[in-house]
């Protein structure tokens, strides 16, 4: 009996190179002597252009064939195998936004409609847009709500980090934001595919755990926007409740009264109640308590690495915030103790160690002095970063 050739194996394409190795090994076969050729000979010149041909066609060979299964699909492929197997839409990314503070100290009065207001990141040269208007009056202030204009994670702002007003000009304004502005990218390959791994849990009478999973996370407001869940934990619940759902976004918990549908929870106790709940059903809707870990770091990184100090600071703390984005509601468990849960030290500091790992050398965190305890309804979030950045050459 033929040993098993798994099909990621048998559905691969073919580099050019492999093109040319294979059609080569083929006049070999019927006795060509394929070595007597020299660089730039009509044959060998025949032979590359049909490898080039040859290639991308058996790459969309290989993806075709991949296509009519979750596991071996990958990016667009995989974006049509859920829509057109499973009937889910990959979650778009998201625009960073939340209030700025302007403050004047002048006496100029400005005010511009909604969307006149540009103001950047100085660090990561991202820009923002005011979604509010703007009402500034002499040696006055005002908080309102900026939008990132680009979409994803890379928009994504620590407190203070908005520190430039891009345009309009307005003398002696300036602006500072206090909370983080968070984003999080287009739903990736492995979040996808566990949420069509859910969606056939949706197909039982019953409710089971995976199908509130799956449509907490593709939750909509009553306008149809997505309300942005990403992390889920349901647990069986007391008498009354067949189950507690806990739920959280990228940046935290999910604000609002589970009575009130004109907010997130409430948005999101509607849409459950009206997808997934079977009749006579309950079920007890948590959002999360967030559990802010504040990072202050120092790292020493080799200057092969290419980059200066702020560059690196930037790029990490972007690491720090993508792994908070998708921490376990509750912690981490041990196998050893899986009623307690943890944010490991070890972990934060691995982060900070991967971003650069050729260059990275020594990593300090001096303010977590023991990995920190997480409660089974907390989410841990990324609170304020200190940052020093060492830069030094290699000796």
């Amino acid at each position: 009996m033929s040993a098993f050739i798994p099909l990621s194996e048998l559905a691969q394409g073919l580099t050019v190179a492999q093109c040319k190795q294979c059609v080569y090994n083929l006049m070999g076969r019927v006795g060509v002597n394929t070595t007597t050729w020299k660089p730039g000979a009509v044959v060998r010149t025949i032979v590359a252009a049909v490898a080039v041909i040859l290639s991308p066609l058996s790459m969309l060979i290989a993806n075709l064939c991949n296509l009519g299964f979750l596991g071996l699909s990958s990016g667009s492929w995989k974006t049509a195998v859920a829509l057109y197997v499973y009937n889910v839409d990959r979650n778009p990314a998201t625009f960073a936004s939340n209030p700025v503070t302007l403050t004047n100290a002048g006496g100029g009065v400005y005010s511009f409609a909604a969307g006149k207001v540009t103001v950047k990141n100085s660090t990561t040269g991202k820009q923002y847009v005011n979604t509010e208007p703007l009402s500034l009056s002499g040696a006055g202030s005002q908080s309102l709500n900026f939008k990132a204009l680009e979409a994803g994670s890379a928009s994504n702002s620590g407190p203070g980090a908005i520190d430039t007003i891009v345009s309009p000009r307005m003398l002696k304004v300036t602006c500072s934001n206090a909370g983080s502005l968070v984003a999080s990218d287009a739903e990736s390959d492995t979040a996808l595919e566990q949420r069509c791994k859910e969606k056939l849990a949706t197909l039982s009478d019953n409710g089971p755990f995976g199908a509130y999973s799956y449509y907490a996370k593709t939750a909509t407001r009553l306008d149809g926007s997505p309300i942005g869940v990403t992390r889920t934990r349901v647990v069986a619940g007391p008498g009354d409740a067949s189950c507690h759902i806990y739920v959280a976004t990228d940046s935290g918990n999910v604000p609002g009264n589970v009575n009130d549908t004109s907010t997130d929870l409430g948005a999101l106790s509607y849409y459950l109640y009206t997808h997934v709940v079977p009749p006579g059903g309950t079920i007890a809707i948590i959002s999360t308590v967030n559990i802010a870990i504040n990072v202050v770091y120092q790292v020493w990184i080799y200057s092969s690495v290419g980059k200066s100090s702020r560059d690196c600071q930037a790029d990490i703390l972007l690491a720090l915030q993508e792994s908070f984005a998708t921490r376990t509601i509750g912690g981490d468990r041990l196998p050893s103790a899986p009623d307690v849960g943890w944010v490991f030290v070890d972990d934060i500091r691995g982060t900070i160690k991967t971003v650069f790992p050729d260059d990275t050398f020594h990593t300090v965190i001096s303010n977590l002095a023991a990995d920190v305890s997480c409660p089974v309804n907390g989410v841990p979030v990324l609170g304020d970063v200190t940052a020093q950045v060492n830069i030094v050459v290699r000796t």
